[in-house]
């Protein structure tokens, strides 16, 4: 779950992907290219957008109507993001946190078409703000953290006039197999002194079905 009150303006102590690539994964240079690598293989070949040949300008690569974030990114950590059930293991009653980063490419405009496995043959198309994400979930028990690899099953579109987005992604994990990730997340509410609170809940399942 995902609970947390803070000033989204304040972004002077906020990590980015570098943080969570090199310091909370431990990747070395190469590992954090390898990962980009299987990150753009993944995009290509689930979604049909083949970033492999495009410039990096400014940290992006940009193909017709997407673009990927060749620095990675690291979800908020005032966002108070928690795990606080897992079968067989003695959760605290605050839970453990949870560190969530990798790599997301985003969909520029409407009508953008996504021709890979999950498309197929009808190119579906898909809206503007729309993005797809490659990474994993890094859990803090304490001791060994729990590591969770997960892919975007399809694309998450953007926040509905009901302030509700909802994503679903596969799972990957050394001992539990494959799993899937099903989530929905609130809008930003505003308590009226500058700072929001930003709520999800997050269910993880193995394995998927």
């Amino acid at each position: 779950m995902m609970n947390g009150v803070y000033d989204p303006k304040d972004t002077s102590n906020v990590p980015d992907g570098d943080t969570f690539l090199r310091e909370i994964m431990g990747y070395i240079d190469e590992e954090v290219a390898s990962e980009l690598d299987r990150a753009e293989a993944f995009f290509r070949d689930r979604f049909g957008l083949d970033f492999a040949e495009a410039e990096v300008v400014d940290g992006m690569k940009t193909v017709e109507g997407a673009m990927l974030d060749t620095r990675g990114f690291m979800v908020d950590p005032r966002r108070e993001y928690r795990a606080y059930i897992i079968s067989d293991e003695s959760v605290p009653a605050e839970g453990w946190v949870v560190r969530d980063g990798g790599w997301m490419a985003s969909i520029q405009e409407d009508g953008a078409t996504l021709p890979g496995e999950w498309g197929g043959e009808d190119v579906a198309e898909v809206p503007g703000g729309s993005f797809l994400v490659l990474g994993d979930y890094n859990i803090d028990t304490g001791g060994e953290p729990i590591i969770i690899h997960y892919e975007s099953g399809s694309p998450i579109l953007p926040m509905g006039v009901d302030g509700i987005m909802t994503f679903s992604c596969d799972l990957f994990h050394e001992e539990w197999g494959e799993g899937r990730a099903n989530g929905t997340v609130l809008s930003p509410e505003e308590l009226g002194d500058g700072t929001v609170k930003q709520s999800a809940r997050n269910i993880l399942t193995f394995p998927p079905r």
